[in-house]
């Protein structure tokens, strides 16, 4: 393959995870009001992250710098070892900690291998 074509599918795939996850992004109601421009901001700073079935991603107690939103697969919040919620794609969560910067109140863990995009506090305020 010669560097052009493989220039050429780089774009076309980068191209392609962010429609992905600007539909994604569309979906979130708290992401709604957001213009076109302020939308192509948050895609430039998204994170995508994939866990495990199993795999905490956040932890009770711990201070809040992200906020996520499930783009394939399922998490569990958990207080105090009881499960309160189950997030599935479109879901989100940490934005409570992020707004009031108050320590996370559960734990969140992947049900099944799961991605998740991630913003960082500093670009969701």
């Amino acid at each position: 393959i010669d560097r052009l074509t493989f220039n050429a599918c780089v774009r076309g795939a980068h191209a392609a995870m962010r429609r992905r996850h600007e539909r994604v992004l569309q979906s979130v109601e708290v992401l709604k009001s957001l213009t076109p421009s302020e939308r192509d901001k948050v895609l430039d700073v998204i994170k995508v992250r994939t866990y495990e079935a199993g795999e905490a991603v956040i932890r009770q107690g711990e201070r809040g710098d992200e906020f996520y939103i499930v783009e394939e697969g399922s998490v569990s919040a958990r207080v105090d070892g009881w499960e309160v919620k189950e997030y599935g794609p479109g879901g989100y969560f940490g934005e409570l900690a992020l707004i009031d910067r108050r320590p996370r109140k559960a734990d969140i863990v992947a049900d099944s291998r799961t991605t998740l995009l991630v913003i960082d506090g500093d670009s969701f305020r």
